[in-house]
């Protein structure tokens, strides 16, 4: 089998993308590693991997009301029925390797067939979780978006990531949100 040509990871995530599906996979400019690490840094707002859209809070918004855009939080089932953006569906993922198998919580999982049936349903698939914005950010949606192109060779323009996730969308855009903790300010 063939192995596609990846840019811009470093070599740990190499290691962890060895065998990828699909075409040249190209990680987005601080998005390096990423897979390898649970928190501790913050990501550009920018494309975690080529071709997949970065979608801001206001763009996001507009979104939620297409019926061709299906969102989903892959936090824990936890976080999603404690604050919530309104109409999305939860599919829990971790990153790659024991490490993130240790995170798994509960509930239905993100995976390549569950993102496959959004896409047999003719659905653009947006990705989040909390901010990935600051040193405690979540990274948990850029990882997703990651796998699901290198890993799992869907195509990248089926997919948008929301950074800001559902804080950022507390603060800006609360009447989207709901929950018991869904309130100002965030955490």
């Amino acid at each position: 089998m063939k192995t596609p040509r990846c840019i811009g990871l470093v070599a740990a995530a190499a290691v962890l993308f060895s065998g990828l599906a699909g075409a040249d996979c190209v990680v987005g400019k601080g998005f390096e590693g990423l897979n390898t690490a649970v928190k501790g840094y913050p990501v550009p707002r920018a494309q975690p991997v080529q071709g997949v859209e970065y979608v801001n809070v206001n763009q996001m918004a507009g979104l939620l009301k297409d019926p061709n855009h299906v969102f989903i939080d892959v936090r824990p089932a936890a976080f999603f029925k404690a604050c919530k953006l309104n109409g999305s569906i939860n599919l829990e993922y971790t990153f790659a390797g024991s490490g993130g198998e240790a995170m798994y919580k509960q509930g239905p999982r993100l995976t390549k067939e569950a993102m496959q049936a959004h896409l047999k349903e003719g659905k653009n698939m947006v990705l989040f979780c909390n901010n990935a914005f600051n040193k405690t950010g979540c990274h948990r949606a850029a990882n997703a978006a990651i796998t699901a192109v290198c890993t799992w060779g869907l195509p990248a323009e089926r997919i948008k990531w929301f950074g800001a996730g559902v804080p950022g969308t507390v603060m800006e855009q609360p009447q989207l949100t709901s929950g018991t903790i869904c309130h100002k300010p965030w955490h």
